[in-house]
């Protein structure tokens, strides 16, 4: 696997490359951003629209954290990387931006954000497949949506080129006072409360260097967890192979390479995959198998 180094020293944040965006750090405002309206629960906490759990919401609003703390870190070309996606696209193909927002039960960690493509990358197979196909699947009650396999693939893909992102990893979230259930192990309730904070990340300068990202260690470790897997393994998924990452590139940029072809999750290797996960959550199988519906 390809070894993910920090790119240099962390260094202050810059204003965002976007013309007209004000920095409104420690600002306490009801207001709109993008298509959701912000609405206080509380000190530091915001609760967006479609918000599955408004009084216990815990994701802060990005305004009341010092963002210049936050460093970046370079995947390096070549880095391999895998992509569940919906089999329509390429495995290469970013999920293409859209003008308006989906409804609240397609919404994903970070995504997506408003005339923005993007697409999610994770070092190993089940990280990739709980960032896409199983996005909504939550620990104490796990369910697979069978059916609906039938349109997702799993894929083999490598970066094109060094890339620059975010870092929202432990250390970090630890360097700004936040817990990981506050941003990148949420449950799927709170999905719609991390779009501000894709907002106010995306296209971000760091050290005067642009960003095309994030990237975070894998909500893999909670499931775990919750489902009484031994506690040793999951403070080992808690690192380098628990990586998971949303790039967001532009028109012209094309960050990824395919290889090999993508893997179905409804038949074949895709499916026993997908059932050895069934297995491990304790989720329902299937009534007539996936390949049936």
């Amino acid at each position: 696997m390809g070894h993910l180094g920090l790119g240099g020293e962390p260094q202050p944040v810059a204003r965002s490359a976007h013309p007209g965006r004000r920095d409104t750090r420690g600002r306490r405002r009801r207001g709109r951003t993008g298509g959701g309206r912000l609405g206080w629960r509380g000190p530091g906490r915001v609760s967006a629209d479609g918000c599955g759990d408004p009084d216990g919401c815990r994701v802060p609003d990005p305004d009341d954290v010092d963002l210049r703390r936050l460093p970046s870190v370079i995947l390096s070309a070549r880095t391999p990387l895998r992509r569940g996606h919906k089999s329509r696209y390429r495995a290469q193909e970013a999920v293409p931006a859209r003008p308006d927002l989906p409804p609240v039960t397609q919404m994903s960690r970070f995504a997506p954000v408003r005339g923005q493509a993007h697409v999610y990358v994770a070092r190993r197979e089940i990280a990739a497949l709980l960032e896409s196909a199983f996005h909504s699947l939550v620990p104490d009650s796990p369910r697979i949506h069978w059916p609906q396999l039938v349109h997702w693939s799993l894929s083999h893909v490598t970066l094109r080129r060094d890339v620059r992102l975010v870092d929202l990893r432990d250390p970090a979230l630890t360097a700004l006072g936040l817990d990981r259930d506050q941003l990148v192990a949420s449950d799927p309730a709170h999905y719609p409360c991390t779009r501000p904070w894709a907002e106010r990340l995306v296209g971000r300068h760091i050290g005067g260097k642009p960003t095309v990202g994030l990237l975070w260690h894998s909500r893999q470790a909670e499931i775990h967890a919750e489902q009484g897997v031994r506690p040793l393994l999951a403070d080992v998924l808690v690192g380098e192979q628990a990586e998971v990452a949303v790039l967001w590139p532009t028109t012209r940029q094309h960050l990824l390479t395919a290889e090999g072809t993508p893997t179905p999750l409804s038949t074949g290797r895709g499916l026993a995959l997908v059932q050895d996960l069934a297995n491990l959550l304790g989720a329902p199988p299937p009534l007539n198998g996936p390949a049936n519906h």
